[in-house]
């Protein structure tokens, strides 16, 4: 019984806990808008610099292929001096965030800057070759969904051993007092 207990504790503690931030900005050389979804560790602090905690970034636009940086690429480089690369607290709004990432000929990368009226954006192959840019780009946390299952089995598999646990021992001890 400790076993399955044990099992299911070092299960849920290999599990990664994140927050999503979701950008948003008007295109100036494409259709609509161009969307990113940034992911970092729920140890997050907004406020702080994202690098430690950065997960990935995922972006797309009717202009430029859905592409993502993930932590495991090994040309990640995220701009970790003030003021960029940070997630304000008062969201919705606009961040100073820059960072590159990808394999071979596909790096990628993405900025934000504050200025007025808003913030301007743009993605480019490398640092230079620009693919996609715009205006009036904001920040957003994203609303927490619903759990995945296997989360919900992650925490209700050790609940429910211990309730079969607690329904056997009652059952054992009820037939040695017979």
């Amino acid at each position: 019984m400790s076993a399955f207990v044990a099992l299911a504790n070092l299960a849920w503690a290999g599990a990664v806990s994140t927050v999503q931030y979701n950008f948003t900005g008007v295109c100036s050389d494409c259709t609509g808008n161009g969307t990113g979804v940034l992911t970092l560790l729920d140890t997050y602090v907004p406020g702080t610099q994202i690098g430690p905690s950065f997960q990935s970034f995922t972006y797309s636009s009717n202009l430029v292929p859905s592409f993502s940086i993930t932590s495991g690429d090994p040309n990640l480089f995220i701009q970790n001096s003030n003021p960029y690369s940070i997630i304000p607290s008062n969201l919705p709004g606009f961040a100073n965030v820059f960072f590159c990432g990808g394999t071979g000929q596909e790096i990628h990368c993405f900025q934000s800057t504050t200025g007025s009226p808003g913030t301007n954006w743009s993605v480019c192959v490398g640092p230079n070759q620009c693919e996609d840019f715009g205006t009036n780009g904001t920040w957003s946390a994203a609303v927490a969904g619903v759990p995945e299952p296997a989360t919900a089995v992650l925490v209700g598999l050790p609940i429910a051993l211990l309730g079969y646990a607690r329904k056997r021992r009652a059952r054992v001890l009820g037939n040695l007092i017979r």
